[in-house]
C-alpha cells in the first residue's frame, strides 16, 4: 500500500520548485516510501498497537464474503445517508501489493521518504491520537466521506 506522511508531501514539492530549471514539462514522479506495505503487515502493526502482544489473529475471509459485506455496509449507509469510504472498485486490490519503485525519483531529485515516516513508523502515533482524540477523529473522517476536508491541526 502506497503511503507518504504529509511532511514529504511539502518535501517533494519543495524539491520539484528548486529543481525547475532542470525538469521537463511533463515529468511524473512518484512521491511514496519505496516497495510495498501489504494490508496483512498493516493490520498486524494495527492489532499491536491496540491489544499489544496479545493482539488476536486476522481471520481470512473469501472474496464472496467481502464484496457481501461492502454491499451490506453500502445499502445501510444510503439508507442512513452516510455513505462509507470503502468502494466497490477497491476490491480488487485486497490482499495485493502495490510496490513503488522510486528510482526515477531518487535520481532525478535527491529526494527520498524521511526516515522514520513509513506508515509501519507512523501507525503507533495516528493509533494514540485516534484513541486520545477520537471524537475529532471520527468528525474529520465523516466529512471526508461527504468531501469536506480540512487540514486544521
Amino acid at each position: 500500500m502506497p503511503y507518504i506522511h504529509r511532511q514529504d508531501v511539502v518535501r517533494i514539492v519543495r524539491s520539484c520548485i528548486e529543481a525547475r530549471e532542470t525538469l521537463g514539462s511533463y515529468e511524473v514522479f512518484l512521491a511514496s516510501q519505496e516497495g510495498a506495505v501489504t494490508h496483512k503487515e498493516l493490520f498486524a502493526a494495527i492489532r499491536r498497537g491496540i491489544w499489544g502482544n496479545t493482539a488476536p489473529k486476522a481471520i481470512a475471509i473469501p472474496a464472496w464474503a467481502a464484496k457481501l459485506g461492502l454491499l451490506s455496509k453500502r445499502t445501510i449507509g444510503r439508507i442512513v445517508g452516510c455513505m462509507p469510504f470503502e468502494r466497490p472498485w477497491m476490491l480488487q486490490y485486497v490482499d495485493r501489493p502495490w510496490v513503488v519503485d522510486t528510482t526515477y525519483t531518487r535520481n532525478r531529485l535527491g529526494w527520498s521518504c524521511a526516515e522514520g515516516m513509513g506508515i509501519l513508523e507512523r501507525l503507533p502515533v495516528l493509533l494514540d491520537h485516534f484513541s486520545r482524540q477520537h471524537p475529532t477523529w471520527e468528525a474529520r473522517n465523516r466529512a471526508r466521506n461527504w468531501g469536506q476536508y480540512s487540514y486544521h491541526e
